[in-house]
């Protein structure tokens, strides 16, 4: 992850014809995890997703998709 005042870029390495949603929770204490944007195709590279920076604090995962 790289923080930036004002956002966080979410970067991960994708394989081609995969899926991937990424996804948020603000408690470690919950498994509810909270969709970040729409799934993301995967194309071979290096993949960022960027999210404002909130009030609440947030911990963050990608998950490949089946």
């Amino acid at each position: 992850l790289t923080i930036r005042v004002s956002c966080v870029d979410i970067c991960w390495n994708s394989k081609t014809n995969k899926s991937y949603q990424v996804q948020y929770r603000s408690d470690l204490t919950t498994n509810q995890w909270v969709n970040l944007g729409s799934p993301v195709a995967g194309n071979g590279t290096n993949i960022c997703m960027t999210d404002a920076v909130a009030d609440e604090r947030r911990f963050y995962r990608v998950e490949l998709l089946p």
